[in-house]
């Protein structure tokens, strides 16, 4: 990979990898596919699609306040019709 590649948070690739860690935490079942590959002059353009559904604990990583606390089921109504939705 070239070290000139972009990712979400910076470039080259440590700060790609750091951006797959950090995902991988926040959203442990998500998926990654590649749609297409186009040159465009000396670059090479990516499109991705992502796949996740949102868990319990990707709500409480993400979004705290919305999420079910573990003592009590308490979340907001709009956090539990996210629940084990596909995005």
């Amino acid at each position: 990979m070239a070290p000139d590649v972009v990712g979400e948070t910076g470039f080259g690739v440590h700060s790609l990898i750091e951006d797959y860690h950090r995902l991988a935490d926040y959203l442990p079942n998500f998926e990654t596919t590649i749609e297409r590959l186009e040159p465009i002059g000396d670059t090479m353009f990516a499109t991705t699609k992502v796949r996740l559904v949102l868990s319990a604990a990707t709500l409480q990583r993400t979004f705290p306040l919305l999420a079910p606390s573990e003592k009590q089921n308490d979340g907001s109504p709009f956090a539990t019709t996210l629940l084990g939705e596909q995005l």
